[in-house]
């Protein structure tokens, strides 16, 4: 028998069958929505987001300039201190960002001591360095009775309770660079502290949903649902004309 072979081409954007179409525009309709509700979201916290600062932020705002000039009474002085382990906590931060951030840190502390117990001060900090550099174990007394004595002076100086999770940070941010601030920290330390502390915010980020902020519980949970729904809206769909297709025929 004499076939014409273009008989068994398929084709997805024009099928031959109405069946085939069914199935076509099915397809089209499910992956629509899955784009509208994956990529559409994205596009919508980006519409309606707004940078909102960290509190830390505005601290160090309010008490940079004075600080930079040292004019900061105690107060601001500590307040300072306290914005500057806020970014210098988190994981990400850059090399580069993070030496500008530990040279303020280390100055501002520096600037705190009482000038009879700065030179006291270095000679604590290069030896607690020297220990990081030859520990053996994160258990050796000399290194946890560095540690212990850097929070409980520093914490006094810079206004931070025990209670404060800043205060297990104290030792972690110290390094010897701290008589100056440098050229580069005066120039870059309003951009590194934005960079780390402004975040883009809206309603569906601030909403809490189920335990979870809204944006999180979407992308993370809801979305996987909608997935699996949908495939289940195709296998049902296609099952049932498949059924109707048999009983026409019988």
């Amino acid at each position: 028998m004499d076939t014409n072979k273009d008989d068994y081409r398929i084709s997805f954007f024009n099928p031959t069958t109405k069946s085939a179409q069914r199935n076509r525009n099915l397809t089209i309709w499910l992956v629509c929505v899955w784009a509208v509700a994956v990529f559409g979201f994205q596009i919508l916290l980006r519409v309606i987001e707004k940078p909102i600062p960290e509190k830390a932020l505005v601290v160090f705002d309010s008490v940079w300039a004075k600080v930079q000039n040292q004019q900061a009474n105690t107060e601001e002085h500590q307040n300072f201190i306290k914005s500057l382990m806020v970014p210098l906590a988190k994981q990400y931060v850059t090399d580069a960002d993070r030496k500008v951030l530990e040279n303020a840190y280390n100055w501002s502390i520096y600037m705190a001591y009482p000038d009879s117990l700065k030179e006291t001060f270095q000679g604590q900090v290069k030896e607690f360095m020297d220990i990081k550099a030859n520990l053996s174990s994160l258990d050796a007394p000399e290194y946890l009775n560095a540690k212990q004595l850097f929070r409980t002076d520093i914490s006094k100086i810079a206004d931070i309770g025990e209670e404060s999770i800043l205060f297990e940070l104290i030792p972690y941010f110290l390094s010897t660079d701290m008589t100056n601030l440098s050229q580069e920290t005066n120039d870059k330390l309003v951009s590194v502290m934005k960079t780390y502390l402004i975040h883009n915010r809206s309603v569906l980020t601030d909403t809490s949903f189920l335990g979870f902020p809204f944006h999180y519980f979407y992308s993370a949970i809801f979305l996987l649902v909608l997935f699996v729904g949908l495939c289940w809206i195709y296998c049902f769909k296609t099952d049932r004309w498949e059924k109707k297709a048999k009983a026409d025929i019988a």
